[in-house]
């Protein structure tokens, strides 16, 4: 994914960024942006700086990345700055608890759109859709289910970016795993699809949750071989260290559905010790270990 526009890549003298997979040379990017910034204080290195920091996503970087993304806004910024610094903010918003953020973080996406002309080929005319119908779903209101799922199929007979098109299978098989559970197949076919995509950017966030949604359809289908592939897909990002923290206890909580006794019981035990979960993740938690108990 290019970030930056060609003026300055001359000034930086790098045609690609790293992925959020390769942790060294994200602090190595984020240093030299940050020297930058002293030097050129220019919004697009703002805005580079900023997708770093989400990429990387250690503790304290979605702020300093929500600093940079307001610091472009008051300069005033026009045309595709403006769009993108929009779609970057929405997608922060993916971390809220505060509907207010997330009615303002979709309210982002539409202008974004409306800016970039409703052009779907863009990679950030596609990214803003694909953010919109994935903070619809973590809203969940009445209708927006519905609303995410068409969104997610627009894209998906659109000629989007790869990796826009990737977090799109991702989030309708995840839908259908949820809210369509006559259509397990079709799900596992499309987290089959974004890995594959995805094959370019291991640890990507939406590279490990495609594997542990893909794992959990197939617990739910049960057909033949279908509880072992999901536990070597569990077990790949339950030992990952890169993997994120949510979908490591997802994946541990997976194992523990379809493991004996005592392995469940550690699986869970694992869970319930790690900080910071998802408060829907540690419920689920303990009604498996409850259960265990019984």
């Amino acid at each position: 994914m290019k970030l930056i526009s060609p003026v300055l890549r001359q000034v930086i003298g790098k045609e690609e960024l790293p992925s959020p997979s390769e942790k060294i040379k994200l602090g190595r990017e984020i240093g030299r942006y940050r020297l930058m910034l002293k030097r050129y204080n220019v919004g697009e290195i703002k805005f580079a700086l900023a997708d770093l920091l989400i990429g990387r996503g250690e503790a304290g970087d979605y702020s300093e990345a929500m600093k940079l993304f307001n610091e472009i806004l008051g300069s005033r910024p026009k045309g595709y700055l403006l769009a993108k610094t929009l779609v970057g903010m929405a997608e922060l918003a993916m971390g809220s608890k505060s509907r207010k953020e997330v009615a303002a973080a979709l309210r982002a996406c539409d202008k974004t759109f409306k800016i970039l002309k409703r052009d779907y080929h863009s990679f950030f005319g596609g990214k803003a859709i694909v953010v919109k119908a994935e903070l619809l779903v973590k809203r969940g209101a009445k209708g927006d289910r519905a609303k995410a799922f068409h969104l997610f199929d627009t894209i998906l007979k659109e000629p989007v970016h790869w990796y826009c098109r990737a977090r799109a299978l991702v989030g309708k098989a995840e839908l259908l795993e949820y809210w369509k559970p006559a259509q397990f197949s079709e799900g596992v076919d499309l987290c089959e699809r974004a890995l594959k995509l995805l094959k370019s950017r291991p640890h990507d966030y939406f590279d490990t949750k495609a594997q542990v949604i893909e794992a959990e359809l197939r617990i739910k289908r049960n057909r033949t071989g279908d509880l072992d592939r999901a536990k070597a897909l569990c077990q790949k990002v339950a030992s990952d260290p890169l993997s994120h923290k949510d979908l490591a206890a997802r994946a541990k909580l997976d194992l523990a559905e379809i493991s004996m006794r005592a392995q469940a019981r550690e699986h869970t035990l694992e869970v319930l010790e790690m900080e910071g979960l998802d408060p829907y993740i540690i419920k689920k938690a303990r009604a498996i270990a409850q259960a265990l108990r019984a």
